[in-house]
């Protein structure tokens, strides 16, 4: 009984270290592979004991039983004791745990309620089941007016007719994709009637995952840099002065021509209209400025 009593207690103790130390698994594996038998143990010890103990005369018998009990009491108190111990750790442990848990949460909803990208999870169904609050900057509804909606209303009613399909083109991909795996794509919209305006999401298939069960996609707005792409794609073929095109546009247009006579064997012709004196700002400027 005394062997079984320290292995357990030692069994016990071991356990506990695992415990204040976080590792919870290897607790949950120390329990399953030490302190059970060895409580099964000292229970049979003790049985072993009681029965052999019951042999003996009346009078010794009950000097060995009320020594025996004593024992039993002593090693009940002590697993008793061990016993709370290692629960009050494990729900210390487990009240950590869902307060890190909780802290982790609170700062994503803090992110994603301060972000300026719409961040929405479509569900199996292909329902909004959850859309952040900028929403309401990029799409000009409440993000709760939006949760429930299936996806295919919101392509209908603010994607443009000619991107509607590449849209569902792009979701189609996300769904037969990997978690791991990211798609991308550009398509304009337009929110309460207004003006069309680029839009730039990227997309990742969580349906697996039991927090999300549904696509995550983040969208952003890309009308400023698409408007001022084309501003820089329009000086660079076009004056400055007059917007017409100039001479790096009239050299692309030459070549696609071109191109395209030596595939249809069609005819071609350049006309050319010479302004008197122009030869001079060619000469001190320079043709490109020319």
């Amino acid at each position: 009984v005394r062997v079984a009593v320290a292995s357990y207690r030692t069994a016990v103790r071991e356990n506990l270290g695992f415990v204040d130390t976080g590792q919870l698994d290897l607790a949950q594996i120390h329990d399953s592979q030490k302190v059970g038998p060895w409580l099964e143990a000292l229970g049979r010890s003790l049985d072993a004991a009681l029965r052999s103990q019951q042999a003996v005369g009346d009078r010794t018998d009950r000097l060995t039983r009320t020594g025996s009990l004593a024992a039993l009491l002593l090693a009940c108190s002590t697993i008793g004791f061990l016993l709370w111990r290692f629960e009050r750790a494990k729900r210390a442990a487990s009240t950590e745990r869902q307060r890190a848990l909780e802290e982790s949460e609170a700062r994503f909803r803090a992110l994603v309620h301060n972000s300026s990208d719409i961040i929405t999870v479509i569900d199996r169904e292909g329902r909004l089941s959850y859309v952040s609050p900028s929403a309401t900057r990029g799409l000009g509804r409440q993000a709760t007016e939006l949760v429930g909606l299936p996806l295919r209303c919101i392509i209908e009613d603010a994607v443009h007719p000619e991107d509607a399909g590449a849209f569902e083109r792009f979701l189609d991909a996300v769904a037969a994709n990997p978690p791991d795996r990211v798609e991308f794509t550009e398509y304009r919209i337009r929110a309460d009637g207004g003006d069309w305006r680029f839009m730039e999401s990227s997309a990742t298939n969580s349906m697996d995952d039991p927090y999300v069960c549904g696509i995550v996609i983040t969208s952003r707005d890309i009308s400023r840099r698409k408007s001022l792409e084309e501003q820089l794609r329009h000086q660079a073929f076009h004056d400055s002065l007059t917007h017409l095109p100039n001479r790096a546009l009239f050299l692309d247009r030459l070549q696609l021509a071109l191109a395209r006579r030596s595939i249809a064997d069609t005819g071609l012709a350049v006309l050319l209209i010479d302004l008197d004196g122009f030869k001079q700002v060619n000469d001190t400027l320079g043709h490109d400025a020319g």
